[in-house]
């Protein structure tokens, strides 16, 4: 968990160092446009996203350290040293209100956001993702493709250990000594009709990473063919998109599960199946409505998602697993 840790502690450096230097809704154009708390968000829901493209942006800032801009309270000791640092706690202590006074408003809008693009999506699963950008705007259709990924690699870090996850395992997240003990446990499994639950020390992380990759695979290849074959590159729709067609996986997770759980093996093949059908659907359907591809292109391009996004997801587990 030393990386989630990391993940955690950069997404507060992100949030304190965009306080520093001004950063806030209005300072530039585009998809960046975004104040210190959606930064803060942004980088704990899509870190391999959102903590780059803040260490590029912040380099391009106008308000800087040394533009004089932005101060930092630093207590100055004199005859009234200790009045001086009462003010300068209060003021922290004033700051770290104001910080949750913010979390909890913009905790409450991404909610929000979210549910209305549950309801659209459920209402119309295929045509809806063009409804849900068009209804919130790209801002607000981003934050609830964040918590559609977030609660993707939630759901595989809780139950990623039984069902599709676990099935990813061999060659992927596993060592050959890990896979050796996978494949003797899951012959147990298989004489004694009983789940055996695979433990291997670093099995859980890697599904962390292996879902994180994985949602960032599917964004960044819907991202690319937007800005190569469609209308154009854009960031905020794209990791919406990309959020939605992770969402049937994270049922698929979750279901696999529970019908364990229950000893309903039978069903769980059917279910990630089913669940990933939906999820082609979905990138196909984003990529003819949203992108603006050609159906037959779409086609061809749909299955090479997925593709790219394993390779991702490959590469690193690889290289951080």
């Amino acid at each position: 968990m030393v990386i989630a840790g990391l993940v955690a502690i950069s997404s507060v450096w992100v949030y304190v160092e965009a306080c520093k230097r001004g950063i806030k809704k209005g300072t530039t154009k585009g998809l960046l446009d975004i104040d210190p708390l959606g930064w803060f968000f942004a980088c704990l829901g899509i870190w391999l996203i959102a903590f780059p493209l803040f260490m590029i942006r912040r380099n391009s800032l106008l308000k800087s350290d040394k533009t004089g801009d932005a101060t930092v309270d630093i207590p100055q000791k004199d005859d009234g040293g200790a009045l001086h640092n009462n003010v300068f706690f209060d003021n922290k202590i004033q700051d770290s209100q104001e910080f949750s006074k913010q979390a909890y408003s913009h905790a409450k809008g991404v909610t929000e956001n979210t549910i209305d693009a549950v309801k659209i999506l459920f209402s119309d699963p295929m045509g809806g993702q063009e409804k849900v950008v068009g209804m919130l705007g790209q801002a607000k259709a981003m934050s609830a493709g964040i918590v559609f990924i977030a609660a993707f690699v939630l759901v595989s870090l809780l139950f990623g250990n039984t069902g599709p996850v676990d099935m990813l395992g061999g060659g992927v997240m596993l060592t050959q000594k890990e896979m050796t003990q996978y494949t003797a446990d899951a012959f147990k499994s298989a004489l004694s009709g009983k789940e055996v639950k695979f433990n291997a020390p670093s099995f859980r992380w890697r599904a962390i990473l292996s879902s994180a990759f994985f949602a960032a695979g599917i964004v960044l290849a819907i991202y690319l063919i937007g800005k190569f074959l469609g209308s154009g590159a854009n960031l905020p729709v794209s990791i919406f998109t990309g959020g939605v067609a992770i969402a049937p996986l994270a049922l698929a997770v979750l279901l696999s599960w529970i019908f364990a759980k229950l000893d309903f093996y039978t069903l769980m093949g059917g279910v990630g199946f089913f669940c990933l059908a939906i999820s082609i659907l979905l990138v196909n359907t984003s990529l003819v409505s949203i992108q603006k591809i050609s159906t037959r292109a779409a086609v061809l391009l749909t299955p090479g998602t997925f593709v790219a996004a394993g390779f991702v997801m490959y590469v690193g587990i690889r290289i951080l697993g």
